[in-house]
């Protein structure tokens, strides 16, 4: 289990690849929204596979401070909550870095009821029992419910998609990997790691077209490949592509 109260809105390759590595051995990661007010990203908490967390306040609205955007999950009070500060003293602060140990704990809760769970497994409990009306980007998928969450399984509801290329050993290699859904709308996006690949951990299912845009620097120009490919509840799928001679 990992809570992470920090971020920033600058993507980082190092941070997306520590975020893989973890959640691929079996770590629940949950980080922090955001407290610029705006819709912008805000990293870890808007990778893939990453638990979310807005900050709710006691009327269970979003917090006038928390960041909006599709990659929220769940939301969690974080309005005068009482935490702790340097020289061992107390105040009650605001921020979704106050929110997110909420859901880590109950993220924690979960596992000890079902021990088993992989962290999308966990990622997909939390929001399918969460209290609301549907998804919004203010909220994710509504405020989070303990006996809700710890009460029956939900259907899964994701599959993952590893994308893989061969620009692992190239020097200053760049890479962005986007995914449109059958409608042509961006779905999600990310760049190629030090190995080459991204993986998307939670990805709802449907037929998709995936596009790996490479930078060629001896070439001095840009080289675009897509793929379509069709990702079922529970699956993962991996796709390829290969740029080198």
């Amino acid at each position: 289990m990992a809570n992470m109260s920090l971020g920033t809105p600058s993507y980082s390759y190092a941070l997306k690849d520590a975020v893989d590595y973890v959640i691929s051995r079996g770590v629940v990661v949950v980080a922090a929204a955001g407290n610029s007010y705006r819709r912008i990203a805000f990293y870890p908490a808007a990778f893939n596979g990453v638990i979310s967390v807005a900050a709710s306040t006691p009327r269970d609205e979003k917090a006038d401070f928390s960041c909006i955007g599709w990659w929220n999950s769940v939301a969690a009070p974080g309005e005068r909550i009482l935490s702790v500060i340097p020289n061992n003293n107390y105040r009650a602060l605001n921020g979704t870095s106050m929110a997110a140990p909420f859901v880590a704990g109950a993220a924690a809760l979960l596992l000890a009821e079902y021990p088993g769970l992989k962290p999308v497994e966990v990622m997909n409990q939390i929001e399918q029992t969460a209290r609301g009306n549907g998804f919004s980007e203010e909220l994710g998928y509504g405020i989070l419910d303990l006996a809700a969450m710890l009460g029956e399984r939900k259907p899964m509801m994701y599959g993952t998609l590893a994308v893989r290329t061969d620009l692992a050993d190239e020097d200053e290699a760049v890479a962005v990997v986007t995914v449109y859904n059958s409608n042509g709308e961006l779905a999600a996006y990310g760049a190629a790691g030090e190995d080459g690949s991204h993986i998307f951990h939670a990805l709802h299912p449907g037929e998709y077209v995936v596009s790996v845009t490479h930078y060629d620097e001896a070439a001095g120009t840009w080289e675009v490949s897509s793929k379509p490919i069709s990702l079922g509840i529970g699956e993962e799928v991996e796709v390829r592509f290969q740029f080198g001679s």
